[in-house]
């Protein structure tokens, strides 16, 4: 048997993506809400998807192969910026790198504000670190905006934060105290994304015996040549 298919047009895509059970635009919507971001399609969007779709000339399959040249860059850095939302229309499809580049200035923007309100909480959380434990953690704006960040990015308060990343310090850094009698300690903001190896690293350097001095000429020379 032989079937011959009308190709579906323009309109027939959008309506696909627009009414259909399953649609892809939901799926997009689950993809970026599982990363805490919730993603709004215009019809502006749609209907110029739908015209690229078509133009591909393989069906339902078109609006695959259309959304992801767009979406791509998306779905992989937005979990990582911490945006709340997103709106997906004509503009971000006909220039997404611009649109791109717009959400990252959001992102900035929305952690630094983030940092702002809350580097008294930071400070709280060292003033009472020390006063519990005897060592002095010492932050920049950096270090505070990247706890910030991941504050933002994991849905926990900035106290709780600090909490979670430094929960192990009060005896890691008593070991690195007996080495080097230091109760004082950068954390800088490469830190942020691994404390525990970080500490790890303290620890390390400060348990590694001292190099032995270089053996001189002198000291290595035979007894026979040195009387000689």
């Amino acid at each position: 048997m032989r079937v011959v298919c009308d190709p579906l047009s323009a309109g027939d895509l959008f309506d696909i993506m627009k009414t259909s059970e399953g649609s892809l635009i939901r799926q997009y919507e689950r993809e970026f809400g599982a990363y805490g971001v919730k993603a709004t399609f215009t019809d502006d969007a749609l209907h110029l998807i739908a015209k690229r779709a078509a133009e591909e000339k393989t069906g339902a399959r078109g609006l695959v192969t259309a959304w992801e040249r767009v979406l791509r860059d998306f779905k992989f850095e937005l979990p990582s910026l911490g945006l709340p939302e997103i709106e997906i229309d004509a503009a971000l499809i006909e220039k997404p790198a611009a649109a791109m580049h717009r959400c990252r200035e959001a992102a900035s923007r929305i952690v630094h504000d983030f940092s702002a309100a809350h580097t008294g909480e930071v400070n709280a959380f060292v003033e009472r670190f020390d006063r519990e434990h005897g060592f002095l953690l010492r932050f920049d704006a950096e270090a505070i905006t990247a706890i910030a960040r991941r504050a933002l990015l994991e849905g926990l308060d900035v106290p709780s934060m600090c909490q979670k990343l430094f929960k192990d310090y009060p005896f890691g850094l008593t070991l690195v105290a007996r080495g080097t009698d230091n109760d004082e300690f950068d954390i800088p903001a490469s830190a942020i994304a691994n404390t525990d190896s970080y500490l790890s690293e303290l620890v390390v350097q400060a348990c590694r015996p001292p190099q032995e001095e270089a053996t001189t000429v002198e000291d290595a020379a035979p007894p026979a040549a040195a009387a000689a």
